[in-house]
């Protein structure tokens, strides 16, 4: 079984890790997943404009930022030691940069082949500004296109929840979300799938329920999870996102995993596209949001 490898970008000032108690809870077996730790250090203007981009010296603010980023990610190395994960599966890296935070997270996330990137409560606040149409939504839109990895959105979180409810309409976001899912739970034996459709009366049906449920345990079998560990349900019309928000209050579910329908957007709407999966960034409370374009 392949190991599953996730970028966690960290924000050490904060005490809380939201992030890293998601996976620390989540994995039953960690001998066969890598955690890539990244601190970002913004490096003031005038630092990056001496020349620290092509080999010069940080100053003496940002060079303590990086020092405490270095003990930082050693701390929370041995931490995750402690919880089970393999230290030789575990690499750490401090980025000085003068850029935005978010832009060096899509970035790293894009060429560093990871199966996720983990956003934390504090790494989270470097992309919510993407939910304002700010100039910040703007830096991202070349970017768009270079987003082929999930999120793992971890903020208020309910601890030893289990299972994972994958939201299913058939198309190919749903799908990847789908593929996604069955990789990472193939080689978790402490989670079992639970596949949503729901009937949304106010858009066009492309597939029939029955259609919707037979692609989707194909895309969660094909990467490898037992169909024996799939159940599914299927709701009547009504508000998505509350119907969702519902079977996750009754089923205490430790992720949510949703595609976003944004193919062809900008990076703002790739992300979180449309009213559900905004409600489900914003309303959703005790579970783990991942999200797939």
């Amino acid at each position: 079984m392949a190991k599953r490898h996730l970028l966690l970008p960290l924000r050490c000032e904060s005490v809380a890790m939201s992030g890293v108690d998601f996976i620390s809870s989540f994995f039953s077996d960690k001998r066969e997943v890598r955690l890539s730790l990244m601190n970002i250090v913004h490096c003031s203007p005038e630092t990056w404009d001496r020349g620290y981009g092509r080999g010069g010296n940080l100053g003496s603010l940002d060079l303590s930022a990086e020092r405490k980023g270095r003990e930082c990610l050693h701390e929370i190395h041995a931490r995750l030691e402690r919880e089970g994960f393999l230290p030789e599966h575990i690499s750490r890296k401090v980025l000085p940069t003068s850029e935005a935070k978010a832009q060096v997270i899509v970035r790293e996330g894009s060429k560093g082949l990871y199966d996720a990137v983990v956003l934390g409560h504090r790494a989270l606040v470097s992309l919510e500004c993407l939910f304002e149409g700010s100039v910040c939504g703007e830096l991202f839109e070349s970017l768009a296109e270079r987003i082929g990895f999930p999120f793992w959105v971890c903020r208020r979180l309910h601890h030893h929840r289990k299972n994972v409810l994958l939201c299913a309409d058939g198309s190919e976001p749903s799908l990847r979300i789908a593929d996604h899912v069955g990789f990472m739970l193939a080689a978790e034996p402490a989670h079992d799938v639970t596949i949503l459709h729901i009937k949304d009366a106010s858009k066009e049906r492309r597939f029939t329920e029955d259609e919707v449920m037979e692609r989707t345990v194909a895309a969660v079998t094909g990467a490898g999870l037992d169909e024996g560990r799939i159940r599914r349900v299927v709701k009547g019309s009504g508000p998505v996102a509350k119907s969702i928000l519902q079977e996750v209050q009754e089923g205490g579910y430790a992720v949510v995993a949703v595609g976003s329908a944004g193919a062809g957007h900008g990076f703002f709407k790739k992300m979180f596209v449309g009213s559900v999966a905004r409600t489900l960034f914003s309303d959703l409370t005790g579970s783990v949001l991942w999200v797939c374009y």
